[in-house]
């Protein structure tokens, strides 16, 4: 019977120890949960983060909806990408309101769906020439050209 004690006290410290790696994970699904029902570390994300978008005066029910909705997925992954995407849009330009209508980008924005706070972290605001690729460049054409009216002609050249 000595034997059977022992192996009983080695199975509860082993399911001990899983319990322990189990509740550190309930721990962390727990927290997550919990932020999800507090939509409101959005609105205070925002104000911490931001300096020159419109400010959030009123936490309204709308909000609170929203909030929920976006933080319901995974909550600490959308809090790291609503956080980057406040501090990101205060450096782009058409985000900030120097776009050609003067809209910016605000509170209701990032949390109105999924994909606002994505795009602004995929670049899809960042400020890009309008003139498109090689727009600086000067084509062959325009050089061959150029070297027509300056007295140059291709059956001048030596090969």
């Amino acid at each position: 019977m000595g034997n059977s004690r022992k192996k009983r006290r080695e199975e509860n410290r082993t399911e001990g120890k899983e319990t322990e790696g189990n509740s550190t994970e309930l721990n962390q699904t727990a927290a997550d949960a919990a932020v999800s029902k507090t939509p409101e570390v959005l609105v205070e994300i925002y104000k911490a983060e931001n300096k020159v978008l419109p400010q959030v005066l009123e936490f309204t029910q709308e909000r609170r909806k929203q909030c929920r909705t976006r933080l319901a997925r995974d909550p600490g992954k959308f809090m790291d990408q609503f956080t980057r995407a406040v501090i990101k849009a205060q450096e782009t330009p058409f985000l900030r309101g120097e776009g050609p209508k003067g809209w910016r980008a605000d509170f209701d924005w990032f949390i109105a769906n999924d994909r606002n706070v994505v795009k602004v972290l995929e670049g899809k605001y960042d400020n890009h020439s309008r003139a498109g690729p090689g727009a600086d460049h000067v084509s062959v054409f325009q050089k061959l050209r150029g070297k027509q009216e300056g007295g140059e002609h291709g059956s001048d050249r030596v090969a």
